[in-house]
């Protein structure tokens, strides 16, 4: 007797569903835009690259990204928004960011690691 497992069909979210609260922060001006759009790009990064818990930081991050030879325009977007978010999150400098700007690059670098 041959048994066979059911496969499990995992869709992930588009780049627009996975960034639709932080859309929707942007749009209302809302400062939590940048913790989300923070944890979103960390959240995919994590699972992309296979790193967690203490793994998940920018140096193992960089290391992943020149093991997989992502391209260096790719790694700059990366670091340019993770750079924002975080300046803008811990800092207190009124600092003004292209929020659209920011949405679109993430939207580019979601959809280039599904």
């Amino acid at each position: 007797m041959v048994v066979k497992a059911e496969e499990t069909l995992v869709v992930e979210p588009s780049a627009d569903e996975q960034l639709k609260s932080a859309t929707q922060l942007a749009q209302h001006n809302d400062p939590a835009f940048y913790n989300e759009l923070h944890r979103v790009i960390w959240e995919k990064l994590g699972h992309y690259f296979g790193l967690e818990g203490t793994n998940l930081n920018k140096a193992a991050l960089y290391s992943k990204l020149v093991e997989k030879e992502i391209s260096p325009e790719m790694t700059n977007t990366i670091n340019h928004i993770l750079t924002e978010c975080e300046t803008n999150l811990y800092t207190t400098a009124a600092l003004e960011s292209n929020k659209e700007q920011l949405l679109a690059d993430a939207r580019k670098v979601l959809a280039s690691l599904a």
